[in-house]
């Protein structure tokens, strides 16, 4: 039987149609604004909703040194914002419940007092004198240099001055959906991933 066939006739197993004993869920709410100061987030109506086993905010793992983690970038990225919001859909807290209807309830009910701050979205603007600084603690609009060099000496010498370039990219393809289930296996304490993508390191 090919594969388009297997698919066809509902035979395929997705992620979704996992369902593991005692499987909890997991629902991220994130920032409607594109660039705003956190003034606050209030998490007690989400914590009175039956069904809720944890909410997690971003001084949660702030407090315990988690709230940056590395990327593939060389670069780092908050897990769960804390004090700023830096781009539109960030994460700004999670709720982990015993369906994802109570999940996603929970989050509804959280209360984030946001103070929006200017915001670009071109990005020669945002690279411009005086444009809105999204991190902070590095000063500046760039948030990454990457220096490259080749060729003879005399060449690179000759190239004192940065050359500006515009790449314009268009891909027709959908965008990634990500899902896993990871059931942690009581006998030996073992944790098995389960997800979608191909390549494990996302995964």
């Amino acid at each position: 039987m090919s594969k388009t066939t297997f698919f066809i006739r509902g035979m395929g197993n997705y992620v979704d149609d996992i369902s593991l004993p005692g499987m909890l869920h997991m629902e991220v709410l994130r920032s409607p604004l594109a660039h705003a100061r956190i003034r606050s987030i209030d998490v007690a109506a989400a914590w009175a909703i039956p069904g809720v086993r944890l909410v997690l905010t971003g001084e949660m793992l702030a407090s315990r040194n988690l709230a940056w983690m590395p990327t593939l970038s060389y670069d780092t990225q908050a897990v769960l914002a804390t004090d700023k919001v830096r781009f539109q859909g960030q994460e700004i807290a999670c709720v982990v419940a015993d369906d994802p209807y109570i999940a996603k309830d929970a989050c509804e009910a959280i209360v984030v007092d946001y103070e929006p701050l200017p915001a670009i979205v071109n990005p020669t603007q945002a690279m411009a004198d005086g444009a809105p600084i999204i991190r902070d603690e590095k000063g500046k609009t760039q948030n990454t240099t990457t220096w490259y060099s080749t060729g003879r000496l005399a060449t690179r010498k000759a190239l004192t001055a940065p050359l500006p370039g515009r790449t314009s990219f268009q891909r027709s393809s959908c965008i990634t959906h990500g899902h896993i289930r990871h059931p942690l296996r009581p006998v030996d304490r073992l944790l098995i991933l389960i997800g979608q993508l191909q390549n494990s390191p996302f995964t």
